[in-house]
C-alpha cells in the first residue's frame, strides 16, 4: 500500500455504529462521538445492526451485551459470519470470565464497562481504531508476537508461561518481584506491550506493583494472575487499571487470545 493510500485511510472521518436498546445511552454516544470528530450511527437492536452492516461499511462497532431478542454475543456471531474485519467493542456491566472468553472467541476487540468515564471511553475507541489500522496495513505480513514481561515469584509458573508465550512468537522477559519490574520499567530501556503480574508476590504484592506502575506509566497493558478464585480480587484489579484477570491454573490459550486481540489488534485467533 502506497503512502497516499495510507494517509487516506488514516485521515478519513471514522464511522462508528452504536447498538443499544436504551435511547438515552444511544443519545449520549451520539453526542460524545460527534463532538469528538466521529460520524456516529445509532441503532436499537441486533437485527437492525445486521441489516445495516450488510449494506454499509463502518470503522468500529460498539455493541451492548444485553440487547433484547438477539443479544450482543449472538449479534456479534452473526456479524462475524460476513464481516471478520471491523473491530467491535462490547458494552457490559462487568466483564466476567465466561463472557470474556466467549466474546473473544467470536472476535470482540475490547470491552467497555457501564459507567466508564468519557475520557477513557474515547481513549479505548481511538486506540481500537488505530490498532485496527495498523493491523490492516500490515495484514500481508506474518503475525508477530508482542513484548511480554512476566512477574511471578514461582519459578515453575514463570518458566511455563515463558515456554508457552515464546512458542507463540512473543518476546518474553521474566522477573521474580514487583520491585524488579518497577526498577526496569522506570529506566525506560524496556517497553513491554504487556506485563503479567501475580497477585501474591513476596515483598511488594501484585496490587501494589500494579498501583506503582500506574503512577508513572498509564499506557502499558497489565494482566493480573492469581491462585485464588475471588471475584472481589478481580474487581479490584480491573478498578486499578488491569486489562484482564486470570485465575491459576491459567487457560493459556485464552490468555494468548486476549493478548493478540486486545493488545496487538490481531483479529484472527
Amino acid at each position: 500500500m502506497n503512502q497516499d493510500n495510507q494517509e487516506e485511510i488514516q485521515g478519513a472521518i471514522k464511522r462508528i455504529l452504536v447498538v443499544d436498546d436504551d435511547v438515552e445511552t444511544r443519545e449520549m454516544f451520539y453526542q460524545l462521538l460527534k463532538k469528538s470528530g466521529y460520524q456516529a450511527i445509532t441503532l436499537p437492536s441486533g437485527k437492525a445492526a445486521l441489516e445495516f452492516l450488510k449494506k454499509n461499511r463502518t470503522d468500529l462497532i460498539i455493541l451492548d451485551e444485553k440487547l433484547p431478542g438477539m443479544d450482543g454475543l449472538l449479534t456479534l456471531k452473526n456479524i462475524r459470519e460476513f464481516d471478520n474485519e471491523t473491530p467491535v467493542l462490547m458494552m457490559t456491566g462487568y466483564v466476567v470470565g465466561e463472557l470474556q472468553i466467549n466474546a473473544l472467541r467470536l472476535g470482540v476487540n475490547d470491552f467497555l464497562t457501564k459507567g466508564i468515564s468519557e475520557s477513557r471511553l474515547l481513549k479505548t475507541v481511538q486506540e481500537t481504531i488505530e490498532r485496527h489500522q495498523t493491523f490492516a496495513l500490515q495484514k500481508k505480513s506474518p503475525a508477530k508476537g508482542g513484548k511480554i514481561m512476566i512477574v511471578d515469584d514461582e519459578t515453575e509458573v514463570r518458566n511455563m508461561l515463558e515456554r508457552f508465550l515464546s512458542k507463540h512468537n512473543h518476546e518474553v522477559r521474566i522477573l521474580s518481584s514487583g520491585e524488579e519490574a518497577i526498577t526496569l520499567l522506570k529506566t525506560g530501556t524496556y517497553q513491554p506491550d504487556v506485563v503479567l503480574v501475580d497477585v501474591n508476590l513476596s515483598g511488594m504484592d501484585g496490587f501494589v506493583t500494579l498501583k506503582q506502575i500506574r503512577n508513572f506509566n498509564n499506557d502499558v497493558n497489565i494482566i493480573m494472575m492469581s491462585g485464588t478464585s475471588d471475584s472481589a480480587l478481580e474487581r479490584q484489579a480491573l478498578e486499578l487499571g488491569a486489562l484482564a484477570f486470570f485465575n491459576k491454573p491459567i487457560n493459556l490459550e485464552h490468555m494468548n487470545l486476549t493478548i493478540k486481540m486486545r493488545v496487538l489488534g490481531q483479529n484472527q485467533p
